[in-house]
């Protein structure tokens, strides 16, 4: 599980592009991304934004998010 620091310079430049990250670290996704595609065993098992999916009542989603939050 790899931590990150968003620094200034880092934030702005994520804002003013448009860029795919993969990451497990859930406040980073929160804080930056505007949509979220969630893979399951290679399947997609959520694509839409970012705040559908923090508030998603899919009982894996929900499972994973209480997991690593």
């Amino acid at each position: 599980f790899l931590h990150f620091t968003i620094n200034q310079e880092l934030w702005g430049t994520l804002q003013q592009n448009r860029q795919i990250v993969v990451t497990h670290h859930l406040e980073f996704a929160r804080k930056v991304a505007d949509r979220i595609v969630f893979l399951e065993e290679g399947q997609v098992t959520f694509n839409g934004s970012s705040q559908a999916f923090f508030e998603s009542d899919n009982p894996r989603i929900q499972l994973y998010l209480q997991q690593l939050l």
